[in-house]
């Protein structure tokens, strides 16, 4: 009897064949709808509708009805906001 495939006794062991699970590829979404922006800005939706119709909220796109945000320029509309430090170190 041949130790070929006889594993713990010092002989040659057989590899298991390599089976790679699958790679999945998580791509950002870069364009947002209001809901989603919404969410993204911790806003509420009419909120954010109120800063669309006063021309004061982030830049938007409309394709037909819908109305899309990209993602970068959302970042840059929230860096660009005033920035307001507490006095005192916080907690």
């Amino acid at each position: 009897m041949s130790n070929s495939n006889v594993r713990g006794s010092g002989g040659v062991t057989e590899s298991a064949p390599s089976h790679k699970a699958p790679v999945e590829i998580v791509i950002p979404k870069r364009w947002l709808r209001a809901k989603e922006t919404a969410e993204y800005l911790s806003l509420s939706v009419p909120h954010l509708a109120r800063l669309r119709e006063m021309k004061k909220g982030p830049p938007y796109r409309k394709h037909g009805v819908v109305v899309l945000y990209d993602v970068r320029e959302l970042d840059a509309f929230v860096e660009a906001l005033p920035r307001f430090e507490t006095k005192g170190g916080g907690l």
